[in-house]
């Protein structure tokens, strides 16, 4: 009798917060070092950003799917209006991973508050997050066809994995210029025809993260597979490899996947407009000891959740933005019944500030 009493307190003390902008591309250290990013302030960069649903993932170090981490993110659910969705890792050592012993209950004891639940549970009940390419086809379409039948969304990495190794940027003139290891766009050409062809053996939902070239787009537009869908990263749409030239090696311009060419960069907003692509922050933060190197031994990444709509706006209006980081990727989680509306624009929104967000710091540096 009392544990009833205290689940059910701890549920409904959880308020779902409005209908917002929704992020399927944030990652996070954990556990963090002390110079990382924590939890908490993803979930207040999130809230400046005016997301209200954001899907988080662990990279930098060995899948970390575990009960601290998904506590965690179970700790600041409805935080600051916000909705933290941790997801898990299917694949660990090579193999698929025993993802029912990752699949904690923690993260999700808010479903069970009535209206509560973001995610259908006959549809998409988790998030599976591959943090690298998996090349592997045999070792994806095990993926695929666990989160089938466990009613997982698999986000997936848009690139092969092996032509991906060790670049820094996109293959042509201004990597050549600049000499630095280059990633040729067929890769994702590769990647997309790989994910694909596997969804369309197995059923499984998929979303290609950070696709970066117009090869790749047109690809992912064309296979009529409405359970496979994609997504570019913020940065890919406000800068493209040209960038390198006017910054030379700094590193806050480095990302995976690299800036697009120019061409790609126009490409990828005509998509997004079309609406075959969504929009997600591609957030990730990188401590200065992992970012002041040379290039070709930086992390790329970059935060971007607080200012993605922010810098977005004037490039897309305010209809374009609802329905690429609003309404598609709150159906991508499957809730194909809730109405999205484009969510009221947050305090400070529109305010220059630039604390806290590489992406905002760039583009401020490059308009001078």
């Amino acid at each position: 009798m009392t544990t009833a009493t205290t689940k059910t307190s701890t549920a409904t003390a959880v308020t779902p917060p409005a209908i917002g902008y929704c992020d399927l591309g944030a990652s996070i250290r954990f556990p963090r070092a002390p110079d990382e990013e924590s939890v908490k302030d993803l979930v207040r960069a999130a809230r400046r950003g005016g997301v209200s649903t954001v899907v988080v993932d662990v990279s930098g170090q060995p899948p970390v799917d575990n009960a601290r981490f998904q506590a965690a993110c179970a700790a600041l659910q409805g935080h600051d209006g916000v909705r933290v969705v941790p997801a898990v890792c299917p694949v660990q050592g090579g193999g698929l991973a025993d993802v029912a012993s990752v699949e904690r209950p923690a993260a999700w004891a808010t479903r069970e508050a009535p209206g509560s639940s973001w995610l259908v549970p006959d549809e998409v009940r988790f998030v599976y997050k591959l943090p690298a390419p998996v090349d592997d086809a045999v070792l994806l379409r095990r993926v695929a066809e666990t989160a089938r039948a466990r009613h997982a969304l698999v986000v997936a990495p848009s690139v092969d994995g092996a032509l991906a190794a060790g670049a820094v940027a996109v293959e042509g003139a201004v990597a050549t210029r600049l000499g630095l290891p280059a990633l040729p766009e067929a890769a994702e050409v590769l990647g997309i025809g790989r994910i694909l062809t596997i969804a369309k053996l197995t059923g499984a939902r998929f979303h290609v993260a950070g696709i970066f070239t117009a090869a790749g787009a047109a690809l992912l537009a064309s296979s009529g597979n409405d359970r496979v869908t994609g997504s570019v990263f913020a940065s890919h749409l406000l800068l493209d490899e040209t960038a390198l030239l006017a910054r030379r090696y700094d590193t806050r311009l480095l990302r995976r996947p690299p800036l697009p060419t120019s061409s790609s960069r126009l490409a990828l907003i005509a998509a997004v407009k079309e609406g075959t692509l969504l929009v997600s922050s591609g957030h990730a933060h990188v401590p200065r000891r992992e970012r002041d190197l040379e290039p070709v031994r930086a992390t790329p990444g970059g935060t971007a959740l607080a200012s993605t709509a922010r810098l977005l706006r004037p490039l897309l209006g305010d209809d374009v933005l609802a329905r690429s980081f609003g309404v598609l990727p709150t159906r991508c989680l499957g809730d194909t019944t809730t109405p999205v509306r484009p969510p009221p624009v947050p305090p400070g929104l529109d305010a220059p500030s630039t604390d806290d967000d590489d992406l905002a710091r760039c583009l401020q540096e490059f308009s001078r």
